[in-house]
């Protein structure tokens, strides 16, 4: 009850602008999320049409890629290649009004990678936990259309079942074929960044506003041991 309460509060524009700049205050000043804290880039940040696979081109004559199969099978070796070394057409990637060519107008490095000028936007809904990766832009697009999910994850598979919880995640690829590790580091820092903003917004009651002895002690200690180890994303 207490954390639903609590997300209902963070879904207000007021509550969700005040998340998203703790979050961002935590991820430039808190002394260990520091190395987590560079903004990859627009330039890293590929999202294809969910039919275009990463895989071997057609001339390489790779007998699984090539193979017209319905469950789009793609070989090892183009899985543990970058879309660089497959030669992924970057032409074909869907274009995003969020992304426009503002990276590309910026004069130095710091501000294309500054966090910001491109601040970690919060996302707050339902997310499909499992055992298996989501490597298949299609079959995420069906169950996220049939389950109203806005993410996948797999480390809080079952949580709920035992206690309440809230899981809170960076995002880090688009649950496709074209999975990379460029965003892994900055997920991690934004997740761990995010989850202390939490935090720090729960040491009040969200019912009354009252400020909450339990949940500030509570808090405190987490945000103690954030200090310490960020949380994976």
């Amino acid at each position: 009850m207490a954390i639903r309460a609590q997300l209902r509060r963070l879904q207000t524009d007021r509550g969700r602008k005040q998340l998203q700049e703790k979050t961002v205050r935590f991820l430039s000043d808190t002394p260990s999320l520091k190395k987590y804290s560079t903004y990859p880039g627009v330039a890293a940040d590929f999202l294809f049409p969910p039919p275009y696979r990463h895989m071997h081109p057609v001339e390489s004559q790779c007998e699984i890629c090539s193979a017209d199969s319905p469950d789009q099978n793609v070989c090892g070796d183009a899985v543990r290649l970058s879309c660089e070394d497959l030669g992924c057409d970057i032409t074909q990637c869907l274009l995003r009004h969020r992304l426009g060519s503002s990276e590309f107008e910026l004069e130095t490095w710091n501000d294309a990678h500054s966090i910001r000028l491109h601040p970690p936007a919060i996302h707050i809904g339902k997310m499909a936990s499992g055992d298996t990766v989501m490597k298949s832009a299609e079959h995420r697009d069906s169950i996220a259309r049939s389950y109203d999910v806005i993410a996948f994850e797999m480390e809080g598979l079952g949580v709920w079942d035992y206690f309440p919880s809230l899981v809170i995640k960076g995002v880090c690829d688009y649950s496709d074929s074209h999975k990379h590790k460029k965003w892994q580091t900055y997920a991690a820092g934004t997740a761990a960044a995010c989850t202390k903003a939490f935090l720090d917004e729960w040491r009040s009651d969200p019912l009354t506003g009252k400020w909450c002895w339990k949940r500030a002690q509570f808090a405190e200690m987490q945000l103690h041991i954030l200090q310490f180890k960020p949380m994976a994303a």
